[in-house]
């Protein structure tokens, strides 16, 4: 769904289960997987900050990992080098739940779709 695919999870070792961490790449897994198999106007605000605070990251020190995800999900819908308006919408719900500004969004839309645009032709 939305162009990412639920992505397995990297089983905990014992020391880690016992200290209650798990494997730091399983955070934006788990984010992934949250996108992935979820309707994006189902996700609550909380529930992407909900799986960072849980590894101890904040929105805004997760920024990089967060927009890889974004992208993908851009580039998914506007493969044209265009977007419907349903398909904005998600977008743009996508980027507030990530907390990122309309500036940024509007960058890296602008950005990412002129690359599928020409890349269509």
């Amino acid at each position: 769904m939305h162009g990412l695919e639920e992505i397995e999870l990297i089983p905990t070792s014992r020391w880690q289960r016992l200290m209650g961490k798990q494997p730091p790449e399983n955070v934006f897994r788990q984010v992934n997987n949250l996108i992935a198999t979820s309707p994006i106007f189902q996700i609550y605000h909380d529930g992407i900050l909900a799986i960072l605070r849980s590894h101890g990251l904040t929105l805004a020190g997760s920024r990089d990992d967060l927009i890889k995800i974004y992208v993908t999900v851009l580039r998914h819908y506007g493969a044209s080098g265009e977007l419907t308006e349903r398909h904005a919408d998600e977008v743009d719900r996508l980027g507030e739940l990530m907390g990122f500004s309309k500036e940024l969004m509007k960058e890296i839309d602008t950005r990412e779709l002129a690359r599928l645009k020409s890349s269509a032709r």
